[in-house]
């Protein structure tokens, strides 16, 4: 008899306090796609730019880089929004340090599904690498600036009504040669990771 009473009493008190939260969670959602959001978080490259082939047809493929990844998306019309997004990635491979640095800009479409909001985006730009990566004999690569493009999506997770936790996927196009003509087959096109914080305003 005391557990219902207490049950009964507790009833009210649990509405006033959850129920607030999720209301505050859906807007969140509901407002996700007018409003201007700000990302940052770690990002992650399936492998690095130096992954080649060598002439004599000996593969290698390098290891993955980690970076950062910031992004800005300014609403548009609707649910499609302007993105301008910079990503980085760092490490090593074959004994030569990788720094590549990316900047870019495109279209962000938006849309709320439950709790969750979720977004895909076309993204172009260039891309920069150090003079130190895609060696052979110390040559470096045929050019350090290279076009880019990024296409891909992402999830968003309400943690209150201006901030949200992102998960995103993408497909990372970039163009970056050796200058020697040892190394063949260099890749173009890399699987990416990132994971952060959204700010909403």
């Amino acid at each position: 008899m005391q557990n219902r009473i207490f049950l009964v009493a507790a009833l009210p008190l649990f509405a006033l306090v959850v129920v607030p939260s999720i209301t505050a969670q859906t807007e969140a959602v509901a407002k996700a796609a007018g409003t201007t959001e700000i990302y940052g978080g770690y990002s992650l490259l399936s492998n690095s730019f130096n992954s080649h082939s060598y002439a004599s047809g000996t593969n290698f493929r390098g290891p993955v880089l980690n970076g950062w990844a910031a992004a800005v998306n300014f609403p548009s019309r609707g649910r499609l929004g302007i993105k301008v997004e910079g990503l980085g990635f760092y490490g090593t491979s074959l004994g030569d340090p990788t720094h590549a640095n990316f900047f870019l800009a495109g279209g962000q479409y938006s849309k709320g599904f439950g709790r969750e909001s979720a977004y895909v985006h076309l993204l172009a730009g260039l891309g920069h690498i150090n003079d130190q990566a895609l060696t052979l004999g110390g040559e470096g690569p045929s050019s350090n600036i290279s076009v880019a493009a990024d296409g891909g999506g992402g999830i968003d997770t309400p943690l209150s009504r201006h901030i949200a936790w992102r998960v995103e996927g993408a497909l990372l196009f970039a163009h970056f040669t050796a200058a020697s003509n040892q190394i063949q087959g260099s890749p173009n096109y890399f699987g990416r990771f990132s994971t952060g914080m959204v700010l909403r305003f």
